[in-house]
């Protein structure tokens, strides 16, 4: 449940239709793009702007959670790894 809830809000929060934010935009400190001089680009990198390669990998973490076989080995939420 706590992992099924977790992707919901990175869904509600991070994700836009090219990838995910690096930061929840209601952060004060949430800079949506990389701008200005090299140090403020620098230290823009992980405050919001999107990156393409991580929606990738919330899909395949979304996907394990709706596909996750539930037995008596897997806790509840919890999607096996596969290979």
């Amino acid at each position: 449940a706590a992992l099924s809830r977790d992707l919901h809000r990175v869904a509600e929060r991070f994700r836009t239709p090219v990838g995910l934010r690096t930061l929840d935009p209601s952060d004060p400190r949430y800079r949506p793009r990389c701008v200005g001089t090299q140090r403020e680009r620098d230290l823009s990198y992980h405050q919001g702007p999107v990156w393409g390669w991580l929606g990738g990998h919330f899909e395949m973490a979304n996907a394990r959670m709706k596909s996750a076989p539930m037995d008596s080995e897997t806790p509840p939420g919890v999607a096996p790894v596969m290979p």
